[in-house]
């Protein structure tokens, strides 16, 4: 073998086997991605958008924010329309689902937009939207207050 030089990152990963052992994939991927001043996720300028490694749904149609929007909706409605309507979406990136979902909701079912408090989570920003006030800039603000004592959420009303 020749000799290959590491990254921060790997020589971390590589440190921690040597010290533990085997460590699981999903660990791996952790460390990968979100390992504080190493991960993908968390260094650097932001990664995705057309200019970015990848982009998402949101940068191309508004297509998948309408049907999160009426799916979330039809939801709502099958609950028997509740006063609020809790969604956290972790890992929001930019937040362009949240606004996607919004403007669907102001244009197609005001009524579910105005008990609708939809909140984003991304580990760049750093917040736990539970515990922290964040708003999103465009068109759209999201609603948002501190919560000591959160919801327990159905595993439905969580997106990721």
């Amino acid at each position: 073998m020749g000799n290959m030089t590491t990254n921060p990152l790997q020589q971390l990963i590589i440190e921690r086997i040597q010290r533990e052992g085997p460590i699981p994939f999903a660990e791996y991927m952790r460390m990968a991605l979100y390992e504080p001043g190493y991960g993908y996720y968390v260094t650097g300028a932001a990664k995705m958008g057309w200019e970015g490694d990848y982009f998402t749904s949101t940068d191309v149609s508004t297509l998948f924010a309408n049907c999160m929007g009426r799916q979330l909706y039809a939801m709502w409605e099958k609950l028997k329309r509740p006063p609020e309507f809790l969604i956290v979406e972790e890992g929001a990136g930019r937040g362009h689902l949240a606004e996607g979902v919004q403007a669907w909701a102001q244009r197609e079912a005001p009524d579910f937009l105005a008990v609708l408090d939809y909140r984003v989570e991304d580990i760049r920003s750093g917040q736990d939207v539970l515990g922290d006030t964040l708003f999103l800039s465009g068109a759209l603000e999201v609603r948002m207050g501190v919560e000591r004592n959160p919801p327990i959420l159905p595993s439905f009303c969580r997106m990721s």
